[in-house]
């Protein structure tokens, strides 16, 4: 591969030499073998609003090259310090990533339809990091129709470190046009959903934080998804392979987590081929002599098998060589589904390959929680094997109905 040639934006004009615009007509030009970039040195005066604010009069060109659109090198900030303002325009997206483009710290607002949609055919990978979608800079709202869209058949999707509140709709939705989830791999970390950048001020999006209607293999972990006026993550209800860990997600009108749109799923007898029962607290009681508050739950799940053809193709199903689970424990301020701080984690061990497994368990923490609600989420994860070829896959539940924690004994 040549030495990566970087095109420089150096106007907030729309179009022209220099412009962001021109930069992408540029990098897309390139030769398939060289690994262009798009760096940013506007040497205008700096606006007083603190930012930079590029407004296109018409959609901005489709990227379909390889490298970075990286607006950090504007400058050191805590904050973007470019916009990209779709308030000029009558419809159309903010950015569109056709190829293997990694967009990093820029502000995206005021578009008619998606601030950016990710649109991908093939083994592709295009990442989505520090950004704001759906704010400004300054932390003020300036919806796009949806923060990130993203069609992706065998390509990965990485949306990391961004703040994507304030939107009209979703803060991201994602819809595979493949029939397998096992071509996708979706990666949603660290980022704030429906909060400011650096509270959780309500800056929420007009519908859930994630919002995926199709099957697909993602890793949801460490986001803080809160105030919108439907589900924290919504999920399509059959949704085989979706790990979900370590978030806090809380004050949304629905559950935090919700499969089939339609509230708290009921456990089931046989959860082996759809997502995990969740772990039903029982008990949960502060201690004064120990200082501890201490919560008890019982779980029934299965191995299970790969339900959906897709996943394994040409097979009926997929068999399995190890199962295992473990479960999270959360605390919260409601009786609400919310995972909103997470006490801590306890393995569970292997499950038995060939009917359901029970276990009782019980977790201790150090802290007075009365008053406060106790919420669990099961991830159970094992090996999908396809004749030799084994992949590790995870699929959590539903969160468990609060339990409210109670003193242990009359002090």
């Amino acid at each position: 591969m040549l030495a990566a040639l970087v095109f420089i934006v150096t106007t907030s004009a729309d179009s022209g030499p220099g412009s962001l615009r021109q930069a992408i007509l540029d990098a897309n030009a390139v030769h398939a073998n060289t690994q262009p970039g798009i760096a940013f040195h506007i040497g205008e005066p700096l606006p007083r609003s603190g930012f930079y604010t590029i407004r296109p009069r018409s959609p901005l060109p489709a990227t379909t090259f390889f490298g970075d659109i990286d607006a950090t090198t504007q400058g050191t900030s805590a904050a973007p310090l470019v916009m990209i303002d779709g308030s000029e325009q009558t419809d159309g997206d903010g950015i569109t990533l056709n190829g293997s483009t990694n967009l990093k710290g820029v502000a995206i607002g005021n578009f008619k339809r998606y601030g950016v949609l990710v649109s991908l055919d093939g083994p592709m990978t295009a990442a989505i990091e520090g950004d704001y979608i759906g704010i400004d800079p300054n932390a003020v709202p300036a919806p796009n129709e949806q923060g990130i869209a993203a069609r992706t058949p065998y390509s990965s999707v990485r949306i990391r470190n961004c703040v994507i509140s304030g939107n009209r709709r979703c803060g991201i939705g994602l819809v595979t046009t493949s029939s397998s989830p096992a071509t996708i791999s979706t990666l949603i970390d660290n980022n704030r959903i429906g909060v400011a950048p650096d509270s959780d001020r309500p800056i929420p999006n007009g519908a859930s934080g994630i919002y995926f209607p199709g099957p697909v293999r993602a890793d949801i972990s460490r986001n803080v998804i809160a105030h919108h006026p439907h589900f924290g993550i919504a999920l399509l209800a059959r949704q085989p392979t979706l790990l979900i860990t370590a978030n806090r997600i809380f004050d949304n009108a629905g559950n935090a987590i919700d499969y089939g749109f339609d509230g708290t799923t009921a456990n089931v007898i046989d959860d082996s081929k759809r997502f995990p029962n969740f772990p039903v607290i029982t008990d949960a009681a502060y201690d004064a002599t120990s200082g501890k508050t201490t919560i008890t739950f019982q779980l029934d799940t299965s191995a299970g098998v790969s339900w959906s053809p897709g996943i394994c193709p040409g097979t009926l199903y997929c068999y399995f060589s190890a199962a295992f689970v473990r479960v999270e424990l959360f605390v919260n301020g409601t009786s609400h589904s919310d995972t909103e701080e997470l006490l801590g984690s306890i393995s569970l061990g292997n499950l038995a390959l060939d009917g359901p497994s029970h276990f009782m368990k019980e977790f201790a923490v150090g802290g007075d929680l009365r008053g406060r609600w106790i919420s669990a989420v099961t991830i159970r994860s094992r090996d999908d094997c396809v004749t030799d070829e084994c992949d590790i896959v995870s699929e959590s539940s539903e969160p468990s109905p609060g339990f409210v924690v109670h003193s242990a004994h009359l002090e």
